[in-house]
């Protein structure tokens, strides 16, 4: 039993070519961050102290480093202090400068960069090919072909072209202590993408066991820590799952004084408080809670006060920035490393952001929880929480379960709607803690409009009113989304296939909107058959649900040119609710994407700073 130290879009998260060219482009304007923050000044969390932490050092701007640089040594004196002190093989290979790489990594790292990756492909394959009769097999071809099959979903192949590299006599493998490290992570993290987490621990576990206390770079060791937490979590070995999660927090911990390590220092806090939460202990449960919510608090004024100062940073350069920081921190010795590192880098992002007033000493009118539709994240609020900012309200954007930040968070990638509602009474019941007078609604739109009336229902004591936007349970090309469904339970009812493309093109007629949707980092648009079998059955049991908002107002709002959804459904979950003070707007020009869009129709957001300032008032009676 290995002995822990206490002393851890598509589906690979970006393009190849994006991942190509995140190595030629310097970050533009995140060198102007001041280095203190404007204490929070809110009507909901502004009275929690964050836990004590190093003083935030401001974003630097990084010089554009080409690929070859990047997988240079980044001390020339490494060798000596790094690898012979900390007691690597002294038959390592060396660090491989820029000449050092070979015409075959050159050729394809130029195909990728031109999106050429079929032509890639079809070079590795060609390459692999000829090795193999000259039986001159090394890491680097196997690594590439892995790695083509790996971004083609076929892990197993992938995994087979990994343990071939293992296999290889010991003259041909030429691999690093750190190169066998990352290794067994790639193999761990094939098989953790097909949810095998007997094997996927047993890899990540000979990873760390290949690693020792040599020094193997903080990032990479915190990431194989994360790995088994991951794995306990889906098996619910929450036991086992707390030691690895202990080492992650305090390797995340030592990093926490850089934006770019304090929110994975937060997602460490957010495994142990599920941990101690499943093992019944309260205590343990309640120290994590209040410390993740301390370093959310912190967080979420780190994003708004770098957004108020030089605008909202693209979440790519923020990636492409904290990307950079990992690749310094894991030295890959050649391209199929870089690649492979590159596309499962997993960016740590918040499940809640906020926007808050500007102006000092003015008092928020409401605030408004919103919450997101079925693909999208908490960014899609951008727009929307910027012109209602502007009309004197407080906007909290959350992450659904299973979306978003949650993707990236090791064991918590499955959608849970019940998990949702919960966080979202959890806000709710930490704005009225430090602020009990303040008005709280929750909005949201299409899956987002269900599971605020679901929560509604359910914890409704504390809001003043929901606004549930189109969602409606009745799908329009119904029959073609469940026939692609049935067709795709055939090859996998766990394989998720894309529905984004098609979601998008139905939310929206707009180009700009559908290709934001499709290359956002945070989207989700691949889902398995089951998720979308139980996404039809959640959607549908709403209206069920609406007969137990009983006393809280209600506004939904329908568009007539929404085709995604047909009207009908929203107009029968209106009937269902048993509230007298309910209101439905119907939008003659509206498509599905009402508030979630960069394009906000300002009438729609008059009515509706009108019914909220309505409902607002001192007076106003609770349910």
């Amino acid at each position: 039993m290995r002995q822990h130290q206490l002393l851890r879009t598509n589906r690979l998260g970006a393009s190849i070519t994006a991942l190509m060219a995140t190595l030629l482009v310097p970050i533009p304007g995140l060198a102007h961050v001041p280095q203190s923050h404007t204490p929070l000044t809110t009507t909901s969390t502004s009275d929690l102290a964050p836990p004590q932490q190093p003083p935030q050092q401001p974003f630097q701007q990084p010089a554009p480093q080409s690929i070859q640089q990047q997988m240079e040594p980044q001390q020339s004196g490494m060798q000596q202090s790094g690898m012979q002190q900390s007691g690597m093989q002294q038959n390592a290979a060396p660090n491989r400068s820029k000449g050092d790489l070979s015409n075959l990594e050159l050729q394809i790292f130029s195909l990728l960069q031109a999106d050429k990756v079929e032509e890639a492909d079809a070079k590795i394959a060609e390459a692999l090919n000829e090795a193999r009769k000259a039986k001159k097999l090394d890491p680097t071809i196997l690594y590439l072909a892995g790695f083509s099959q790996f971004k083609d979903e076929k892990y197993n192949d992938a995994i087979k072209y990994l343990k071939e590299i293992q296999e290889l006599p010991a003259g041909n493998q030429q691999l690093s202590l750190q190169d066998q490290v990352i290794l067994q992570r790639c193999i761990a993290e094939c098989y953790y993408r097909q949810r095998d987490t007997k094997n996927a621990l047993k890899h990540y576990n000979l990873a760390l066991l290949c690693a020792g206390n040599n020094d193997i770079g903080t990032l990479l060791r915190a990431e194989l820590e994360e790995g088994l937490v991951g794995c306990y979590l889906l098996e619910k070995r929450y036991k086992e799952a707390e030691a690895p999660a202990l080492v992650l927090a305090q390797l995340t911990a030592t990093n926490s004084n850089q934006l770019s390590g304090l929110c994975p220092y937060f997602w460490a806090n957010v495994y142990l408080a599920e941990i101690y939460k499943n093992l019944g202990d309260k205590d343990k449960n309640e120290f994590y809670r209040k410390n993740l919510v301390g370093l959310l608090v912190q967080m979420m004024g780190e994003r708004e006060q770098i957004e108020n100062t030089v605008g909202a940073v693209p979440l790519k350069a923020v990636r492409d920035r904290f990307l950079k920081d990992y690749m310094a921190d894991t030295h890959p010795q050649s391209l199929g490393e870089y690649l492979w590192l590159a596309t499962t880098f997993k960016l740590k992002t918040l499940p809640i952001i906020a926007w808050q007033s500007t102006s000092p000493g003015i008092k928020s009118k409401a605030t408004i929880i919103a919450v997101h539709g079925m693909g999208l994240d908490n960014r899609a609020f951008t727009k929307f929480a910027h012109e209602m900012r502007a009309r004197g309200y407080t906007i909290f954007a959350i992450d659904v379960r299973g979306f978003g930040s949650w993707m990236n968070a090791s064991g918590n990638e499955k959608i849970d709607y019940k998990d949702s509602f919960v966080d979202i009474n959890n806000l709710v019941e930490l704005i009225k803690q430090h602020n009990p007078s303040a008005p709280v609604f929750l909005l949201g739109e299409s899956m987002g409009g269900a599971i605020a009336l679901n929560t509604a229902a359910q914890f409704g004591q504390n809001l003043r009113g929901v606004i549930a936007s189109v969602p409606s349970a009745e799908r329009l090309q119904a029959k073609r989304m469940s026939l692609t469904v049935a067709l795709h339970f055939l090859n996998g009812p766990d394989k998720p296939f894309n529905v984004g493309t098609q979601i998008a093109a139905q939310a929206t007629a707009r180009p700009e909107m559908r290709t934001l949707w499709a290359n956002s980092l945070k989207a989700k648009n691949e889902l398995s058959p089951k998720e979308l079998m139980r996404f039809a059955i959640f959607m549908r049991r709403t209206q069920s649900h609406c007969g137990d908002i009983k006393t809280l107002p209600v506004l939904m709002i329908q568009g007539l040119k929404d085709k995604l959804v047909k009207p009908q459904g929203t107009y029968d979950l209106f009937a269902a609710v048993k509230s007298d003070d309910k209101t439905m707007m119907i939008v003659g020009n509206a498509e599905h994407l009402i508030f979630e869009t960069d394009n906000q129709n300002s009438i729609v957001l008059d009515s509706l700073s009108s019914w909220i300032d309505k409902h607002s008032g001192e007076n106003q009676a609770l349910p």
